[in-house]
């Protein structure tokens, strides 16, 4: 009877190593999809929000203004200088100049290139051909750390509506 009562306990003994280890299963299964399915980053944010994104290269100023020039016309150029707020140099693509109508629908969009800019007389001068010569191709470039640099979007024929601009870094 004794040793009826030894392995019965043992057996009890088994059982309840057995759920623990049923437990701890089960919880690292449910750690492993929490982890997995990005749970765990979206607890973290909620405790404690990301550090605020600081842009390497920064919009400083943005102008956009009429010109007419004597072969086309009226014609709309948006002008802003480009900032590297790194201590490092930075890789720019190029910029998408757009302008947009009142609501904020984007009406057309060009592409420039950091550095690439022409005088105002060439803006009042020049043929449409050569001032779409002067901004065809998109090239990027590299901005020194902690340098600035102009960047040019001329728009030979403006979308009627226009009311808005704006300048993106790419």
């Amino acid at each position: 009877k004794e040793v009826k009562e030894k392995k019965a306990a043992a057996a009890e003994h088994a059982k309840e190593g057995m759920g623990a280890v049923i437990a701890a299963v089960i919880i690292i299964i449910l750690a492993a999809a929490v982890y997995f399915t990005g749970a765990a980053q979206t607890l973290r944010n909620a405790v404690s929000p990301p550090p605020p994104v600081i842009l390497a290269v920064d919009v400083e100023t943005v102008n956009g203004y009429f010109i007419e020039n004597k072969n086309i016309g009226k014609i709309f150029v948006i002008e802003a200088v480009l900032r590297n707020t790194m201590s490092s140099p930075q890789n720019v693509s190029g910029v998408i100049g757009s302008v947009f109508d009142s609501k904020g629908a984007k009406l057309a969009s060009h592409a420039g290139s950091p550095g690439r800019i022409v005088s105002k007389d060439d803006l009042k001068n020049l043929s449409k051909d050569d001032l779409t010569k002067a901004f065809k191709e998109m090239g990027g470039g590299v901005i020194p750390a902690r340098a600035s640099v102009p960047v040019m979007v001329v728009f030979t024929e403006t979308p009627a509506g226009m009311k808005e601009y704006g300048i993106e870094v790419m």
